[in-house]
């Protein structure tokens, strides 16, 4: 996080590098031990409120010297005090990704680590989180940069505005201004409850749900109100008790930020509207190490999530108590060694071409982190489209010992024969699971927030229909070689996490979502209409979607409710067929696979009895009790009898824990297309 421009010790504010020590130090403890204080992320927000109450104080103050705000001037300030640590680190970790991370995460790491750069970070994250395929994305060494790019933007905009506010009203621009501000809190804090009620990982990086932190403490600059000496001490105390309890108290459970968020905020408030206690407490905030610690926060902040991130790429595990104290000891030298050698001297130049300088070297900055990430990326990318070609080449031919095929009882296939295995390719080897996207098809209707999509034949004379969440998704790739095959229409209705059955399903934090009822309702009238000659229904089991945080109706109503659905569409002359779920992985196998290129079939397949068997599925019971209805289970060439292996027949079965990997998907197509056509369907 940010820290005031240069002053001398003298006039730097105890109590404000109090208030930042406690705030890195709840992220610090936060990240390395989540469990010990759940609450640690409200750290952030009280550096929010410190940024506003700073920067806007040193505005108001200039303008009310000068009569005027510099933006410019003010740019390179913030340039010349953020931009050198920030750089030397994003430089640092984009060379550390390409000695230490694995090729199948270099896309992602190197995608935010230009985010991060260009101070944008808060929106890739924010829109990866309703990106069915990113959600799930492994956390990068840049991802607190999210915070770092809210402030940019506050800087950017905030300055702007009390420019324009000076401008416009002049003799009476303070009041404008502080209406001005007191307009962006309400309206900033009304956005955040309401978002963060409808759609929390949004909201949670969002900056307009968080610009009425900034704004907070951006007003109680503006009115320049202090507490009464007498009650300086009670008031300091309670602010710091607050953002303290909240530190201990909170969890990742509760809608974040939205209201939970004014509690830290408030607690910040206070200790900056008591000011320096001359007390006890005083002395405390007083404490050399107290004020170290404040003075290096922006770089501890900047240095310890890449120090904990990487480590177990560079060592083979995850850090055990020992090693954990030994890399908060590491990242508080990395911060001292960034704080002492690298803002200082910089905040240090007074040159006469101090902004030529600050500018030039932001600019080598910015053009190293670019060229070694979009070159590395390159790399990666060009590898994984090789590996696309090689499937594809396989798949074509029908080799009696690729994917699924494999798997055949007749089959003699040597293992030790395989290709290789690319877990870069098997990461981004899917078909497009998200609802708003038709990947390798056409959109045919637009239905709530989701697409119906067209593949196969679109003159073939019959239809197709696939239909349920992102598990039915994973069978369009081999659907849409059997249409195309047999000359039929094949139509998807496929949405995230939202089964074809009216079902409620229920988000962490009990909310219903509305979005997959009406996905439903609107589908199911479309399908009607559509009067397919089949409808192929496929669900992720309730275990699945309970481990994603989500959860829906009890088992008998999620059975009654596929079956209505079947019902219907029987009635209209469909045939049905439900498709058995495919397993569930014990981890990332794509991230497994990496991690043991020799071992993986020990270190990485599920026993069968916990990633296949003994998961209740709904559909399967309520396809049982509807007659006529046909069930492929193609669990045979998923699983052994003992194990659900992850590579089989040099193929990669999964793209992260539970969904298929397209060339895998693809190479069952003989399988499916078979069982099909014993119930006369193709």
């Amino acid at each position: 996080m940010s820290a005031s421009p240069r002053t001398s010790a003298r006039r730097m504010r105890p109590e404000i590098q109090a208030l930042r020590a406690i705030a890195v130090g709840l992220v610090v403890i936060f990240h390395f031990f989540p469990t010990r204080l759940p609450g640690g992320f409200v750290g952030v927000d009280v550096f929010f409120v410190i940024s506003g109450f700073l920067i806007t104080g040193n505005l108001l103050r200039e303008a009310g010297r000068t009569g005027r705000i510099r933006y410019g001037r003010f740019l390179l300030r913030r340039a010349k005090r953020l931009l050198p640590a920030s750089l030397l680190v994003t430089v640092s970790v984009s060379l550390a990704i390409a000695v230490w991370v694995p090729r199948h995460l270099w896309d992602q790491f190197y995608s935010e680590v230009v985010a991060a750069t260009l101070y944008v970070q808060n929106w890739l994250l924010a829109a990866n989180s309703v990106d069915y395929l990113a959600a799930n994305n492994q956390a990068s060494p840049v991802q607190h940069f999210w915070t770092l790019s809210v402030e940019e933007q506050f800087y950017l905009v905030m300055p702007l505005l009390l420019f324009l506010t000076i401008v416009v009203f002049r003799t009476r621009w303070r009041a404008a201004a502080g209406w001005c501000l007191a307009a962006i809190f309400a309206g900033s804090l009304c956005y955040s409850i309401v978002l963060t009620a409808n759609d929390h990982a949004v909201a949670y990086f969002s900056t307009g749900t968080r610009a009425w932190e900034f704004a907070a403490g951006s007003l109680l600059a503006s009115l320049g109100w202090r507490a009464p000496v007498g009650v300086r001490t009670g008031v300091s105390f309670a602010g710091m008790a607050v953002i303290g309890s909240c530190g201990l108290l909170m969890n990742g459970q509760l809608p974040f930020p939205g209201l939970y968020a004014a509690i830290p905020v408030v607690g910040t408030l206070l200790v900056l509207w008591a000011g320096m206690p001359s007390t006890a407490l005083g002395a405390l905030y007083r404490l050399r190490p107290v004020q170290w610690l404040g003075g290096v926060s922006y770089s501890l902040y900047l240095w310890h999530w890449p120090v904990l991130v990487l480590f177990p790429f560079v060592v083979g595990h995850k850090p055990v108590l020992p090693q954990t104290l030994t890399l908060i000891a590491f990242s508080l030298l990395l911060a001292a060694g960034s704080k002492y050698f690298v803002e200082d001297p910089f905040l240090g130049i007074k040159h006469r071409y101090q902004h030529a300088i600050t500018l030039g070297t932001a600019w080598v900055g910015v053009v190293a982190v670019l060229v070694v990430a979009t070159g590395f990326t390159a790399t990666a990318r060009a590898d994984t489209r090789a590996e696309a070609a090689a499937a594809l080449a396989e798949l074509k031919t029908h080799s009696g010992c690729f994917g699924a095929m494999s798997m055949r009882p007749d089959a003699h296939c040597d293992p030790a024969k395989a290709p290789p295995v690319d877990p870069a390719f098997a990461k981004n080897d899917a078909h497009g699971i998200e609802s708003g996207i038709c990947a390798g098809g056409r959109v045919l209707e637009q239905i709530s927030d989701g697409k119906a999509c067209l593949y196969g034949d679109p003159k073939g004379a019959e239809s197709i229909a696939v239909v349920g969440d992102s598990h039915a998704r994973q069978w369009v790739a081999p659907l849409d070689d059997i249409a195309r095959s047999r000359h039929l229409r094949l139509v998807t209705y496929v949405h995230p996490s939202c089964p074809m059955a009216d079902s409620p399903v229920i988000s962490s934090d009990g909310v219903v979502d509305a979005s997959c009822a009406a996905w439903v309702a609107g589908s199911m009238r479309s399908i009607a209409a559509l009067a397919p000659a089949a409808v192929i229904d496929a669900a992720l089991v309730p275990a699945g979607y309970a481990e994603a945080g989500l959860s829906q109706a009890s088992f008998e109503s999620q059975v009654a409710a596929h079956r209505a659905a079947m019902e219907a569409f029987i009635h209209d002359g469909a045939k049905v067929v439900a498709v058995a779920d495919t397993p569930y992985e014990p981890q990332d196998v794509p991230d497994c696979v990496a991690a043991h290129p020799e071992d993986r079939s020990n270190a990485c397949a599920g026993p069968r009895s916990t990633a296949l068997d003994g998961r209740p599925q709904p559909l399967l019971d309520a396809a049982k009790s509807v007659p006529g209805v046909m069930v492929i289970d193609l669990s045979p060439y998923l699983c052994t009898p003992a194990e659900c292996p992850v590579v089989i027949g040099g193929v990669i079965v999964y793209k992260d824990r539970q969904h298929l990997t397209q060339t895998y998907a693809r190479s069952l197509a003989p399988f499916i297309e078979s069982a099909l056509a014993r119930d006369l369907i193709v």
